[in-house]
């Protein structure tokens, strides 16, 4: 269903007297239990459909705002300084509206859909000056709905923060109230992740945003870092800065980077994000799931790289040391040789780079890592029966038969005819072979 609702915006002060004039004769409040870390009681007031606004720094709508401005080629800062403008809060409103009719797996039924059949159950959460906290999905929904005849919609029931509360106090509420697990409609990772970030750098300690969001402080870092790597993928391999939904769907690929990069450095790092790249660039063209070729940007990115370099005709040079002023002692010559300098993979990172050879390129390196995978499991297979023999051989040593009840000297006996007979065959098939 299309949006259809016209916004129009009231001037502020009209929207703060409302809300103030109701808030100092509200009868009923609402016990908000996260605010400032305790229980208050916001007051309960009841407001014209049209009156509040959209709060345009919302989370979960990040990552449309940033594709809409970069499809309209609108300024950076359209939503960020459009609160107060019409036709921004207009294309808000569309966009949560979209929001408002998606549920979530087959079980959460679209906020649209549920206000369809029933009335407002819980009051909105809206700033002193009428911007909506938490909530704006479900005001997109009772405005379409309102628009569509839906009468008793005309008035919405809102609870009201103190006009004290800071914009980082705000932050922090949707957070909370949003972006916990327990969220009918989770935040795509993008935003989380954008938030995330918002929160660090308005000095949030990253144990308090592990504990807000509910994350482990390492999957909180790989998600900072995989948000990191996608908006370089956005801006230097695609040349669409900010345009999320390239990569919406590619989630789990970037996790793979954060963790498969993080302790990679100099022209491995550079040369495995490359990569990575050509892999997420193809994955619907591997044969397999993307997923099964992170090693070759992970622990094997090295290996990939030579072979790649030797299939390419690609002469990779040691890269030079300087040598150290501090070093007082001589070095051996067979120390020198345990020591050899790093290869450089500067020549690769150039060919890697070239956005023009990526599915060709993708096909060479899926081709040298399904080698490598088989090899590996000819060498496992390889290696199979000697290992098996000496799993009985250690079990067999540690038999003693002194602690053993007489009641199983029988079955032992019959088990050890047999373990017997097929030491002979063993024997007798390794003197063919």
């Amino acid at each position: 269903m299309q949006a259809s609702y016209i916004v129009n915006v009231e001037l502020p002060e009209v929207r703060v007297e409302q809300i103030k004039s109701q808030a100092r004769q509200a009868t009923s409040t609402y016990p908000f239990p996260h605010y400032q870390n305790r229980v208050q009681p916001l007051p309960i007031v009841r407001l014209s459909i049209g009156l509040p606004i959209y709060r345009m720094a919302n989370y979960r709508t990040r990552a449309e705002q940033l594709t809409y401005i970069r499809e309209k080629n609108k300024p950076r800062d359209f939503f960020e300084n459009g609160q107060e403008n019409q036709s921004t809060q207009q294309k808000q409103h569309d966009i949560l509206f979209t929001f408002a009719q998606k549920g979530s797996g087959g079980s959460v039924v679209p906020i649209a859909d549920v206000l369809q059949e029933s009335s407002q159950h819980e009051p909105i959460l809206i700033t002193s000056d009428g911007v909506v906290v938490n909530g704006n999905r479900r005001l997109s929904a009772m405005r379409e709905l309102y628009n569509n005849g839906k009468e008793e919609f005309g008035h919405i029931d809102c609870m009201v923060l103190p006009e004290y509360a800071t914009t980082d106090e705000i932050r922090e509420i949707e957070v909370r109230l949003q972006m916990t697990p327990q969220t009918l409609l989770p935040y795509d990772w993008i935003c989380e992740g954008i938030a995330i970030n918002e929160l660090i750098q308005m000095g949030m300690p990253k144990d308090k945003v592990s504990d807000l969001l509910r994350k482990r402080p390492v999957d909180l870092e790989n998600h900072i870092l995989a948000l990191q790597h996608a908006e370089l993928f956005l801006a230097d391999r695609l040349g669409k800065p900010g345009d999320y939904a390239e990569i919406l769907e590619k989630e789990q690929m970037f996790g793979d980077m954060a963790k498969g990069l993080k302790t990679k450095e100099s022209d491995d790092l550079e040369a495995s994000r490359h990569i990575a790249y050509i892999l997420t660039e193809n994955s619907g063209n591997l044969g397999r799931r993307v997923y099964d070729y992170k090693g070759a940007f992970g622990p094997d990115s090295k290996e990939v790289i030579e072979s790649l370099a030797r299939r390419l005709d690609v002469t990779l040079t040691p890269t030079p040391v300087e040598p150290d002023p501090q070093l007082i002692f001589e070095i051996d010559n067979e120390d020198e040789n345990n020591n050899e300098a790093p290869m450089s993979y500067t020549p690769m990172i150039d060919i890697l780079k070239d956005k023009s050879r990526s599915a060709d390129l993708a096909d060479e390196i899926t081709d040298i890592y399904d080698a490598m995978r088989n090899a590996r499991d000819d060498r496992t297979a390889g290696q199979h029966a000697l290992r098996k023999v000496r799993e009985a051989n250690a079990r067999l040593m540690e038999v003693d038969l002194t602690r053993a009840d007489r009641g199983t000297y029988e079955a032992i006996r019959q088990q050890l005819e047999s373990i017997n007979r097929k030491v002979n065959d063993l024997q007798t098939q390794l003197a063919r072979m």
